[in-house]
């Protein structure tokens, strides 16, 4: 391999050969030290983690319809209003069908279909006619004598939202009555509807303060929510001083929604979690925040971790490989006596000690590229310093034979992903808990990859991401 090299270092490495005369020293520059800047941190990924809450409204809505009867009959003639001439009776049959429950967003509307017959008479008044209590005189009915039942259509609207203290709350109100056909006396101008509504509605109402009774009670996640919040700032154990640190930042609940008969919701958390090396981390202490309503989770985590290769762990373990056995090219051989590794100029600079034909130092430069795939760092462009190879040209030429630069490239490869073997099962199983009897968080580590690969000013540094889903399954 030929290069050309400037006149000064040809002339320099001619003299400190002729000095140091065989197996004498090389006396080759030392490239200087140069720390690379400090990186600046970079916020961890946010991970999301919803809990999800699901409350069945079926139970409270059957104790609420057994506040409203299935029928209601007329004990005889009921006196319902006056006219000039006497007193308004009517006599009823009303019936209804199963109450039916829709919920659309955070609000449930609840309908009572009524149907009911009636027939209305006339009691005149005393001393009219002359003697004592004048009988019903029957003058009209509805929904009776041959033609179908008269309809009328109640319903009141519960609306659910949370309160300060983790419950979810109902507020429900009575809305105003449908008659799809109405029934009035047209010849007295009165309409006898309202005699339906005298049954019906008191009844609803006591539905009502029922349904806002019992949801409170069974929507109440104060202790679920504590204890949510406990756990996920508790470390992590993934092996013997390894832990899994959640970090987490925020907790909120979601909006209210449902469908059927089945409340929704869920309380979100999110966090940046952060796996750390040494001693157990102090578990967080902060106390649950108040409640604050937020968006859906993700439903993904990211974990962050760390990969470090010291330049004097990687010295250390490129010495060990070459040291094992002398460079031999020819009749020539060399022993490597040390190594040392350091950046310059954003390089990554190789100090290789000699000893045998040849002695002093020599020097490699390469660029540090990181395989994500393979876990591996390596030097690319590694070769000899310029001041070096302008030495071994003038003093010891056997030395820049490929075979030795062949051995520097493959040798000087380490790999970074040591700590982080095994790392996915283990996550997951830190992972994968129960928050409390009801809740269990299930975890899922999809894949590991690099956010930043540099050299820092004591060595390797890689920013690794495991990424995954996280559910949370209530019982």
């Amino acid at each position: 391999m030929k290069r050309n090299f400037p006149l000064p270092a040809v002339i320099g490495a001619l003299l400190l050969a002729c000095m140091a005369g065989c197996g004498g020293g090389l006396g080759v520059p030392k490239p200087a030290f140069e720390a690379a800047a400090p990186e600046p941190d970079i916020p961890p990924e946010e991970s999301g983690i919803e809990i999800p809450i699901t409350v069945h409204l079926g139970p409270i809505l059957r104790k609420a319809e057994e506040k409203v009867p299935l029928e209601f009959n007329s004990n005889g003639w009921e006196t319902v209003g006056a006219s000039a001439v006497g007193d308004i009776g009517v006599k009823y049959r009303v019936w209804r069908a199963p109450l039916q429950a829709v919920l659309a967003g955070n609000k449930v509307r609840i309908t009572a279909r009524v149907s009911y017959s009636l027939a209305v008479a006339h009691r005149l008044k005393t001393g009219i006619l002359g003697g004592g209590q004048s009988p019903w005189m029957q003058f009209g009915q509805c929904g009776d004598g041959g033609e179908g039942p008269r309809e009328a259509v109640f319903s009141m609207e519960t609306a659910l939202d949370w309160t300060p203290d983790w419950k979810v709350r109902s507020k429900t109100r009575l809305l105003p009555n449908l008659y799809p056909n109405r029934c009035g006396v047209t010849a007295l101008n009165f309409d006898i509807t309202h005699a339906v509504d005298g049954k019906i509605r008191p009844r609803l109402e006591e539905a009502a303060k029922l349904i806002d009774e019992r949801i409170p009670a069974a929507a109440d996640f104060k202790n679920t929510a504590e204890e949510a919040w406990k756990k996920i700032q508790t470390p992590l154990q993934l092996e013997k001083d390894v832990w899994l640190l959640p970090n987490p930042r925020d907790i909120h609940v979601t909006a209210i929604d449902g469908s059927g008969d089945t409340l929704v919701t869920g309380i979100g958390i999110t966090g940046t979690p952060v796996m750390t090396v040494g001693t157990m981390p102090a578990p967080g202490t902060t106390t649950l925040p108040e409640l604050k309503t937020g968006p859906k989770a993700s439903g993904r985590f990211n974990v962050a971790l760390k990969a470090a290769l010291d330049f004097d762990a990687a010295a250390e373990q490129l010495f060990r490989r070459l040291s094992e056995k002398p460079v031999i090219l020819g009749t020539r051989k060399v022993v490597i006596t040390s190594a040392s590794v350091y950046s310059s100029k954003g390089r990554c600079v190789i100090q290789l000690g000699l000893k045998g034909d040849v002695n002093g130092a020599i020097f490699f430069s390469g660029e540090p590229v990181y395989d994500e795939e393979k876990g591996l760092l390596h030097l690319a462009k590694l070769d000899y310093t310029l001041e070096t190879e302008s030495a071994l040209q003038a003093a010891a030429e056997w030395l820049l034979h490929d075979d030795f630069r062949g051995q520097m490239r493959k040798q000087a490869q380490w790999r970074m992903d040591t700590g982080l073997k095994d790392a996915k099962g283990k996550i997951e199983r830190a992972l994968n808990i129960a928050l409390d009897e009801h809740t269990t968080l299930q975890a899922e580590v999809n894949e590991l990859y690099v956010r930043r690969f540099y050299m820092g000013q004591k060595g390797f540094r890689a920013d690794i991401v495991a990424q995954g889903s996280v559910s949370v399954v209530w019982k």
